[in-house]
């Protein structure tokens, strides 16, 4: 593991040491939405690690230490599996994140891994019927807070 140089990096290292992850929370800007993602869920459960965007960071986070806690259990995510358990009343899905996408979003967890040698999944959510972001009928609103990263080239903002 890598040594820290600050009290960020040694907050991350210890959550990591201590929880088996820490969460990182980017607020949303003039580029885009807000996003959570994970780090060390591959050191601590050679798991991939997460990423949701769109959410209230709040509940971002509350969800990701939700299915870290899963992960610990056992459970183990994959690209395209839908599960209950996460979000109140509704699935939730998961979708691999392309490597290239990984520098436009999980910086910090390029920092701990010292390179993009890991592998990460989005954590997607249906809107209130439902509905997947890919689905044609899903609420636009659903659509343009949680571009889906797996179907993206480039980042959509």
């Amino acid at each position: 593991m890598r040594e820290p140089t600050d009290e960020h990096e040694r907050k991350t290292i210890d959550d990591v040491r201590n929880h088996g992850w820490h969460v990182v929370k980017v607020m949303e800007d003039d580029e885009g939405p807000g996003f959570a993602y994970t780090v060390g869920l591959g050191h601590s459960f050679d798991h991939p690690d997460l990423f949701v965007v769109g959410l209230p960071l709040d509940v971002a986070h509350d969800a990701l230490n939700h299915v870290g806690e899963m992960i610990r259990g056992g459970t183990r995510f994959a690209d395209g599996l839908e599960c209950d358990g996460i979000f109140v009343g509704r699935k939730a899905g998961f979708r691999d994140m392309p490597e290239a996408q990984l520098w436009n979003y999980m910086t910090w967890t390029l920092w701990f891994y010292d390179g993009p040698g890991f592998s990460a999944l989005q954590l997607v959510w249906p809107d209130d019927h439902g509905r997947w972001p890919w689905d044609p009928p899903v609420q636009p609103s659903v659509r343009e807070d949680q571009p889906v990263i797996a179907d993206q080239g480039d980042p959509p903002w």
